[in-house]
């Protein structure tokens, strides 16, 4: 099992022993070259690992956050045990499905890290940017105040939605988001520092 992952994908299948469902992520592990650049294979491959959880909300809800924020994964290896499937290939158990009553594994699902960030934040602020400036806000507010605007105001409607391409979230004031999203809100907006 590698350290660090990209999430190329999460389904939810019914379990084959009983009635209940699990997540399965399939993720490409962050590899080096011989520069020493990292990079990530797209789409599935050969490379491509396998992970299965319980589908208990408290655990699928932080892996759709990270699957969502496009950050790197770096699942703890404490809380998985390797089997093979039907081809012989391993496939990381989560111990949530191996021990429903434990809570012995890091709940993040990300080793302590953030799971919540704001996917394609570079191109997002660009757009922001242009839409401050072709709109005419540049005269009245600062960049991160009109951000701020849009993200506060009485019309949010889809802002929260578009910023984390999650559109359970549209029409959601700042104050119904969990903390994990106020906080990269705070650092997408930190961009803007004027």
């Amino acid at each position: 099992m590698n350290e660090k992952y990209k999430i190329i994908d999460v389904t939810k299948y019914e379990a084959s022993d009983d009635d209940g469902f699990v997540v399965v992520v399939l993720a490409n592990p962050v590899e080096t070259n011989s520069s020493g650049y990292m990079f990530v294979s797209e789409g599935k491959n050969i490379n491509t690992e396998e992970f299965v959880f319980d589908d208990e909300r408290r655990i699928s809800e932080p892996i759709m956050r990270i699957a969502r924020s496009e950050t790197i994964w770096t699942p703890c290896p404490d809380d998985f045990v390797d089997m093979e499937n039907e081809e012989g290939k391993t496939v990381h158990i989560h111990m949530s499905l191996l021990d429903a009553d434990s809570d012995e594994y890091d709940m993040t699902m990300n080793s302590g890290n953030r799971t919540v960030n704001v996917p394609g934040a570079h191109y997002k602020a660009e757009q922001l940017r242009n839409q401050w400036i072709s709109n005419g806000w540049m005269y009245d507010y600062t960049l991160s105040e009109y951000v701020h605007s849009l993200a506060t105001g009485d019309d949010v409607q889809n802002f929260w939605g578009w910023l984390f391409d999650d559109s359970s979230l549209n029409g959601c004031s700042m104050w119904n988001l969990s903390q994990d999203y106020r906080e990269a809100y705070q650092r997408f907006l930190n961009m803007f520092d004027d």
